[in-house]
């Protein structure tokens, strides 16, 4: 498991469900999927199979879902087997299948909103499809927040078939138009109350939303994201279908969900991610099939090939795309790093047993898209702070894939490019567990800056007076001793600040290294280093270790603090080192700073 569901994994895995269900910190946080998924591998066990069962039953059953609300739509028994086929293949239908998110519910709902809207629509069985049409559309909200759009584009749908039959037939309005407002009615002031109470989270969420820009790379995307695997051309079925298009239902329904989106995206001048729009897949997939139908019709029409085989040519041509995916997909590597639930317990395990806890954890992992992070977070949150704190680790132990081992893979670099293996004569074999592996890192881990631990340490910066920079020895906003060191420019531009005392040590022997730790504010860009500066082969090599477990709050401040522990490489000889600011914020603060050499 890698990638965004390994993120929801770590975050939302066998949560407390109020929290996950009204607490929403970011768009990783797919509310109904983490419900349903806890619920499955607190029944069932904690693996892959139970943390994506949700997903994948509603990718098995949206196929079916597909065919009877084709027909429900007055779309062909033909057009609407076709539709569900398609569905079934669809390389973007069976990747979100497959994987532990939102996306397959979303698909699922799509389709039983929008049956239950057209049931109503003929007035069958109000009481249990208005109670199928809140049930569903409030599951949407809860699968994604975004799918609010599609819910609008509902109800739209709902109301032009309804006012376009009123006005065809004279009666407007009806005892079924009243229940229809009503049902929606339930639903729009459930969907708001939950929107009301998850607001600060979804405030949050938008503002730091990585927004993509309307233009035509956008819809080009989006457009190939629906039709995966076949690509553009499986859009002059489409365009077939629509042409096709003959009842007020279809025509309403089509219209309302493509012009809504549009019209959201064009207001809000967003776009967002093409998966944000999964829940137009199986329509855009029913035009196509309708599209098909209608060109098989046309075909058996003016050619004396037979009808059977006319289809049998069209479904071949249908399959190649497909099967050609999964071959593809069933042949492509894993990324580096991927770990199973399994190893990942394991592995924490044998950790929590046989490490002490005086040695300090490193995963030598990918970002945090590895199921290790949410079994390891307490315990390196707990010995990133000891450290921070003033105790020295007695040894660093590092934990990594065998496909990713530290001697041949770099984690994320402290600056851009900065990254660097680890010799691997440094490296001593612990344990194998899997396809993990656990090192121990052969380094004496001695004190360098400062000789003792001091809180209050504080590097020597001295700061002629302008108007442009100001150095601030902080009483207040600190996070550990007495002072912290606050800078604050007047500026846009980037400043590389360094200390004025030189601190020279001599290194022996190849393959040490310089381990820098300090505190900053949390999210804050400005950074430290100590190194041997020089502005033309700037910035050094230097990786950044355990970087999502550093952040804590200190009780009393505005703001929260990030432990960030950094290892740099030192050749043999001597080296005059100084304390390195990189100025990014126009407020920055740093505390707690300490260095270790690793020879």
């Amino acid at each position: 498991m890698v990638e965004d569901e390994a993120i929801t994994f770590n975050r939302y895995g066998l949560l407390p469900w109020k929290e996950i269900l009204f607490y929403y910190p970011d768009t990783n946080q797919h509310t109904l999927f983490s419900l349903l998924s806890n619920l499955c591998m607190r029944l069932l066990g904690e693996n892959e199979i139970f943390f994506r069962l949700p997903s994948f039953l509603a990718g098995v059953f949206s196929v079916p879902l597909l065919y009877v609300a084709g027909k429900t739509l007055s779309i062909s028994n033909k057009a609407s087997f076709i539709g569900a086929c398609l569905l079934a293949v669809s390389s973007t239908h069976l990747n979100y299948s497959q994987q532990g998110r939102g996306y397959a519910l979303t698909v699922f709902f799509a389709l039983t909103v929008i049956l239950a809207t057209t049931k109503l629509l003929e007035n069958k069985g109000t009481p249990l499809w208005g109670g199928i049409l809140i049930a569903s559309g409030f599951c949407m909200a809860l699968a994604l927040p975004s799918n609010g759009v599609f819910l609008a584009a509902s109800g739209i749908y709902c109301f032009a078939a309804k006012s376009l039959d009123a006005i065809e037939n004279r009666r407007f309005p009806d005892k079924n138009f009243i229940s229809i407002s009503i049902a929606f009615g339930v639903l729009l002031l459930l969907v708001g109350v939950y929107f009301y109470l998850i607001y600060p989270g979804l405030k949050t969420a938008v503002k730091n939303y990585n927004y993509t820009p309307i233009d035509a790379a956008f819809f080009s995307q989006t457009a190939l994201f629906l039709t995966a695997p076949w690509g553009y051309w499986a859009y002059s079925l489409v365009g077939i279908g629509l042409l096709d298009l003959k009842s007020k239902k279809e025509i309403s329904l089509i219209s309302s969900l493509l012009g809504i989106p549009i019209i959201v995206m064009l207001a809000l001048g967003i776009g967002g991610f093409s998966r944000t729009y999964i829940y137009l897949l199986p329509f855009v997939l029913l035009l196509a099939a309708q599209g098909a139908a209608k060109t098989l019709d046309l075909l058996n029409n003016v050619s004396s090939i037979p009808r059977y085989v006319l289809s049998a040519l069209l479904a071949l041509g249908m399959t190649f795309a497909p099967a050609d995916n999964l071959i593809k997909r069933s042949t492509s590597p894993f990324p580096p790093g991927a770990a199973t639930i399994s190893e990942a317990r394991q592995v924490f395990s044998y950790v929590q047993k046989e490490i002490p806890s005086g040695h300090f954890i490193v995963l030598w992992l990918p970002s945090e898209t590895s199921v290790l992070n949410r079994y390891f977070a307490a315990r390196l949150r707990q010995s990133m702070y000891n450290f921070a704190a003033g105790e020295k680790p007695d040894k660093i132990v590092l934990i990594s894939h065998l496909d990713a081992p530290p001697q041949n893979f770099s984690i994320g670099g402290y600056y851009a490019n900065s990254s660097f293996n680890l010799p691997s004569d440094s490296l001593k074999l612990i344990k194998e567990i899997g396809n993990m592996r656990i090192h121990e890192l052969d380094k004496n881990i001695s004190r360098f800056i400062p000789p003792s631990y001091n809180a209050d340490y504080l590097a020597p910066v001295e700061i002629p007076e302008s108007p442009v920079l100001a150095k601030k020895i902080e009483k207040k906003d600190k996070a550990l001793g007495e002072t912290a060191l606050k800078f604050e420019k007047n500026t846009s531009q980037n400043l590389a600040l360094t200390s004025s005392a030189i601190k020279s040590v001599d290194i022996k022997k190849e393959g040490a290294c310089l381990l820098t730790i300090y505190l900053r504010k949390y999210g804050q860009k400005s950074n430290a280093l100590l190194a041997d500066y020089n502005p033309e082969q700037w910035p050094p090599k230097s990786i950044y270790i355990n970087p999502y477990f550093g952040e804590f709050s200190a009780p009393g401040f505005d703001f929260n603090w990030q432990i960030v522990i950094t290892i740099s490489p030192m050749a043999a000889g001597r080296h005059n080192l100084v304390e390195v600011f990189d100025l990014i914020d126009q407020t920055s603060y740093f505390d707690g700073f300490q260095t270790f050499i690793l020879s």
